[in-house]
């Protein structure tokens, strides 16, 4: 091989390997931005309640409180999506986050919600924590600096429904001491 072929041939070779190495590290950021706990897996889990120790029994009746066809539809799709494994930027059933999970079940009832949780929070309709009713939306902000980073679904009895970075699609209370805390508002649709 002529040395300006070997030379052209080291310098595509140096591209292909940098573009791999940077393409490397944009996964690994985008994977680190969204929990270190994220467990992917192809299969549905079985259905899950996590509540706060001791106070509440693990399996709770809330549909009593999805009185309207609406609220019942919301439920039922939501529910629809229980163990669902969690992905950042997920929209379908193999994976989904929390802002794709809400988008979807609120085109079961013909409304398309905007794309983030910080945007839906944004253009929701305020909704006071005496007020809350099945299919409202609850937000929290995990890091405490004004963002809201994530949402999920009233359900009832202090219930909401969400998809967990760690679990999945899951139902959790909303007095569970991690949750509670990081509430920012409600918001209707």
């Amino acid at each position: 091989m002529s040395e300006k072929k070997h030379n052209r041939y080291s310098q595509t070779r140096n591209l292909q390997t940098c573009g791999f190495v940077v393409f490397g590290y944009v996964v690994l950021l985008l994977l680190s931005s969204c929990s270190s706990s994220i467990r992917f897996s192809s299969a549905k889990q079985p259905f899950k309640y996590s509540t706060p120790k001791a106070t509440t029994p693990l399996q709770q009746d809330y549909s009593h409180e999805c009185t309207t066809p609406r609220q019942q539809q919301l439920l039922a799709e939501a529910e629809r999506w229980l163990g669902t494994p969690y992905c950042f930027g997920g929209t379908a059933e193999s994976c989904v986050d929390c802002s794709g999970f809400m988008i979807n079940v609120y085109s079961s009832v013909g409304l398309t919600l905007p794309r983030t949780s910080k945007e839906m929070f944004a253009k929701g309709k305020s909704v006071s924590v005496n007020n809350l009713e099945c299919g409202d939306l609850v937000f929290f902000d995990f890091e405490r600096d004004g963002t809201v980073g994530h949402v999920g679904m009233y359900i009832g009895n202090d219930l909401f429904i969400h998809s967990s970075t760690s679990q999945g699609v899951i139902v959790q209370s909303l007095q569970n001491e991690y949750y509670h805390k990081y509430i920012v508002g409600y918001r209707r649709y």
